[in-house]
């Protein structure tokens, strides 16, 4: 109450006019932010400054269809590995195979890559890729070609790839 008295005190200092004016701006500006609706893209819940990045599928190609693999996707300088549940290393590929989800930081532009690790009976082999996949436009599907190494060599065949997307997180 004491504000609002020396509020009053201070408007009365002033001619008639610039009361109206101040008081009429007041009730405006008051109005304006009672009516107009609220900018959701405002918010500052951490959801808004997410991304979320899905992989999907992942398809082995002259490899044993039962094998393995573990994921590892490389998006701006962090990695993400495939599965990420406690205590899960591997995940068995196929139809039923659960997607992987992850909330990446927000960016203008992404920049991809994989590598996938191939876990076989008696061995556990590395494939990789040069391409790197640049991403400015969301929402944006995509899937990966990765070729196994081999004593320190690529193959020149696609043994896997790797179904992926990325959203804006609503």
């Amino acid at each position: 109450m004491e504000k609002f008295e020396s509020f009053i005190k201070f408007l009365s200092s002033y001619p008639w006019w610039a009361k109206l004016l101040a008081v009429g701006g007041l009730l405006t500006t008051a109005v304006t932010l009672a009516l107009a609706p609220r900018d959701s893209a405002q918010n500052t819940d951490a959801a808004a400054d997410t991304v979320s990045f899905k992989i999907s599928r992942v398809r082995l190609f002259g490899v044993d269809p039962e094998a393995s693999v573990q994921v590892i996707a490389h998006i701006n300088g962090i990695s993400y590995q495939y599965p990420n549940v406690a205590g899960v290393e591997w995940v068995n590929v196929g139809e039923g195979m659960s997607p992987g989800t992850f909330q990446i930081p927000k960016a203008p532009r992404y920049e991809i890559t994989f590598e996938l690790n191939l876990k076989l009976p008696d061995t556990i082999k590395r494939l990789v890729s040069q391409e790197i996949v640049h991403v400015s436009r969301l929402p944006y599907e995509n899937t990966y070609s990765l070729h196994i190494v081999e004593q320190h060599t690529r193959a020149a065949g696609v043994s896997a790839s790797v179904s992926y997307s990325l959203a804006r997180d609503l």
